[in-house]
């Protein structure tokens, strides 16, 4: 087969368990296969066509395909799902009609590459993502808690959360009876969600904060320019 391999477009349309590759070249579909989700199986699968480009929609799967591919000397690129251009009506997904779609627009350049972080700042990503998680969590251990008194005509002690009111709240002498009949129950998973799930989340947002603080003072130090984000509320 003499096909131009410069031209050769490969779509992968990438799921969790499965791969739908597709090649296309000068408008003719060169083959079509469905691998498992397995990178030497998809880096086997492109050696047929040499120097061919490679492309995919980001994912819940990430990058960890696009740098295996990279490392091997593999033309790829990943594309945001919401820039891949589609004609009015056709609203038919099939990984099959994903795949061509790719390959397809991949072969004729009209696809826009995205920004592929390393993983070093992958890393970063992800310990903002759960520090904000954590201080989520906190929050609506928090509200549950308070809602969870407020059914039982209680009143918190302060105005603001501390050790005085998770202590004076948790640990009320005078409610005890009601507190402990609900652990047998749903009062008892509500009540318990500040020690289990509050304390948690805080103490994790305490850690992710500590480990931000620390690649700011570093990235400072090395004159590298520091995001500007806002600061978490204590």
């Amino acid at each position: 087969m003499m096909e131009d391999r410069r031209t050769v477009g490969v779509g992968l349309d990438v799921h969790k368990s499965s791969v739908r590759l597709a090649a296309v070249s000068g408008g003719e579909l060169l083959a079509e296969v469905t691998l498992a989700y397995d990178h030497e199986a998809v880096e086997c699968e492109l050696g047929a066509w040499p120097g061919a480009r490679v492309c995919y929609e980001a994912g819940p799967t990430g990058f960890g395909l696009y740098r295996h591919l990279i490392a091997a000397g593999i033309d790829c690129v990943v594309v945001a799902p919401g820039l891949v251009p589609s004609r009015p009506g056709d609203r038919v997904k099939t990984d099959k009609r994903d795949a061509r779609r790719l390959a397809a627009l991949h072969a004729g350049g009209l696809l826009t590459a995205i920004f592929v972080p390393s993983p070093e700042l992958e890393a970063l990503r992800d310990l903002v993502r759960a520090r904000e998680d954590a201080r989520l969590d906190r929050m609506r251990a928090r509200h549950r808690l308070g809602k969870f008194i407020l059914r039982h005509d209680l009143r918190m002690p302060t105005t603001c959360w501390g050790v005085t009111r998770v202590s004076d709240t948790i640990d009320a002498e005078a409610h005890r009876d009601v507190l402990q009949d609900a652990l047998s129950g749903r009062l008892g998973i509500e009540r318990d969600a500040r020690a289990e799930t509050g304390d948690h989340a805080e103490r994790q947002r305490q850690r992710s904060h500590a480990h931000i603080l620390q690649i700011e003072r570093f990235m400072r130090d090395a004159g590298l320019e520091i995001p500007n984000g806002e600061d978490d509320a204590a």
